[in-house]
């Protein structure tokens, strides 16, 4: 036999092990978080539910022509409602696996949320900001064109009391001009200072979003399927548990398949007498039917005197009949 072939139930047998401890795990995990009030209970009771499904499934497949119809039937429905409780249990472990991450990430998208919003009300003072400092830069410059045409007035040249006047009150209205035009920027710089420290409180929210890379894996799998990411996480791990303790059990029944067909048929057979075809002629050597010949003819002798039947009668009858010596030795009235 080849090395892969002693090797390879070996190999099946620590696939079907690993496969169904695995999903027992899960299995015993969720149903101790499904119930728990009381979950070290639930998790025993899930523990010995797993393990007897794997001995019944095992027992049915090596003794199923011997065992009655009944405990076929019910083992049978027993290792397919324990399949569904095992998927129940990976469903609620991995869903709270999930609702876990999501929550955390929720929190976070709110957190930018409100971060966003915050930063538009912001740019939404910034731009008030620029407009007002855009009026009061145009009356700053219609307050200089005025002046300007104010001195250039010949009566106004002409008194230079009223100039001087004239003068101070536009220099004045000139200098609050400029005034609230820097505060006005000053509100404006500060709008946009803010708001960038809102561009980088986001940016570092996403950065440790990032890390949380299933809730990123699944985002993308969601926008790529077009639908809500909750529907695209729910149908993987229904795909999930549709696959893994099924596999679990055909490969345990595999590994039966591997190991007791292997070992009934390197057992040895052991003939019967009952299977010895004796319908063959039994080939003997001319010097052993000569033997044998003589010793039955050495029989019959006796026989004939025992009997007080001559010699040449029994001799003769024994030649009439012409049987074969094999005959004489295996009859039972010889």
């Amino acid at each position: 036999m080849k090395i892969s072939e002693k090797l390879f139930p070996i190999l099946l047998g620590l696939s079907a092990l690993f496969v169904a401890i695995i999903a027992a795990t899960f299995s015993v995990l969720g149903i101790g978080m499904l119930f728990s009030g009381a979950p070290m209970s639930s998790m025993l009771m899930a523990a010995s539910l797993e393990f007897g499904k794997l001995t019944a499934t095992t027992f049915l497949y090596r003794f199923w022509k011997t065992t009655t119809w009944f405990l076929k039937t019910y083992l049978a429905l027993a290792i397919i409602v324990l399949m569904l409780i095992t998927s129940t249990g990976i469903f609620g472990w991995l869903t709270a696996a999930y609702q876990a991450s999501a929550i955390k990430y929720e929190v976070t998208q709110q957190q930018v949320s409100i971060l966003a919003e915050q930063k538009n009300r912001l740019l939404v003072d910034a731009e008030t900001s620029k407009k007002r400092t855009e009026s009061l830069s145009n009356i700053r410059a219609e307050q200089e064109n005025r002046f300007s045409d104010a001195l250039k007035n010949p009566t106004l040249v002409r008194n230079p009391t009223q100039l001087r006047q004239v003068q101070e009150q536009n220099l004045q209205t000139m200098k609050d001009s400029d005034a609230s035009i820097a505060e006005t920027q000053k509100k404006y710089d500060s709008i946009i200072a803010a708001a960038s420290e809102i561009d980088a409180k986001i940016n570092e929210i996403k950065l440790d979003t990032t890390k949380t890379k299933d809730m990123i894996t699944f985002k993308f799998i969601a926008d790529a399927v077009g639908v809500d990411m909750n529907v695209a996480v729910k149908w993987f791990i229904v795909t999930i548990i549709t696959v893994f303790d099924p596999l679990a059990i055909c490969l345990i029944l595999s590994y039966n398949v591997a190991t007791y067909t292997r070992k009934e048929e390197s057992d040895p057979v052991i003939k019967t007498p009952a299977t010895i075809d004796t319908t063959e002629e039994v080939k003997i050597p001319k010097e052993a039917e000569k033997l044998i010949s003589k010793f039955v003819e050495a029989i019959d002798t006796v026989s004939a005197k025992s009997t007080n039947v001559p010699t040449s009668v029994a001799t003769k009858s024994a030649s009439d009949k012409k049987l074969h010596p094999s005959e004489y030795y295996s009859s039972p009235t010889r």
